[in-house]
């Protein structure tokens, strides 16, 4: 290099290395933003999904209480029936005394469960 090529760059140097240490800051700045603003909207995605599944398991046990109650009056009714039945008609539903007749949702499908024989 000529000597005025080292004399420039000597005189020079100072101010090209700040820039560039300014330019990698800034650099970093806007890269520690952006990083910042994402892992917000993944806070807030979280939330969400969060208020989301609250919101399910709360419809779930609505759902399941209003079976349940279904269930019971279903029950009910058909209890009713079949006494009725029986009494004007005679007729005998070979009912097991042990069977409470409400235990059909426990055996089905309808809360999500795999109960049947085979595994359909």
């Amino acid at each position: 290099m000529s000597p005025l090529g080292v004399e420039l760059l000597s005189l020079f140097w100072p101010g090209i290395s700040a820039a560039l240490l300014g330019g990698a800051a800034f650099f970093w700045r806007q890269q520690t933003a952006h990083l910042n603003g994402i892992s917000k909207a993944l806070d807030q995605f979280r939330s969400d999904v969060d208020r989301i599944e609250r919101d399910f398991a709360d419809h779930r046990i609505a759902v399941t209480h209003k079976l349940d109650r279904v269930i019971g009056m279903t029950h009910a009714r058909l209890v009713g029936i079949e006494t009725v039945c029986e009494q004007q008609h005679g007729v005998t539903f070979r009912r097991r005394h042990t069977d409470t007749g409400a235990n059909w949702a426990q055996d089905s499908d309808i809360l999500g469960g795999d109960n049947k024989p085979g595994g359909q």
